[in-house]
Order: C-alpha cells, then structure tokens, then sequence
C-alpha cells in the first residue's frame, strides 16, 4: 500500500534554539539572548571565598 504524501499548513511557527558558550541562546530567526554575566561580576569574590576555606 503506497501513501501518498499531503501537503498541510501548519498551525505552529518553529524555532530553532542554539544554545552556546558566548551568548545564552540564538533563535533561528537571528535573535540573540545574551547570558547573564554574574560569574565575571563576582569572580573576585568567589576567589576569597574559596581561599577563605581552604585555611
């Protein structure tokens, strides 16, 4: 029994996500979601801290 492929509208818009390293996430449709940049803000802090529980 051979089917015979139908063409139907769809009733949803795709979009693709490409998550990554130097911005959170890119859409396909060329939005880019920049990533929040806490760890750089409180790098510092994060340093003493670690250093602190180590003594």
């Amino acid at each position: 029994m051979e089917r015979i492929p139908q063409i139907s509208e769809k009733s949803v818009d795709v979009v693709g996500v490409d998550l990554g390293i130097k911005t959170l996430a890119t859409l396909s449709t060329g939005e880019v979601f920049d990533g929040s940049k806490s760890y750089k803000k409180l790098e510092s802090k994060l340093s003493r801290l670690q250093y602190r529980s180590q003594a």
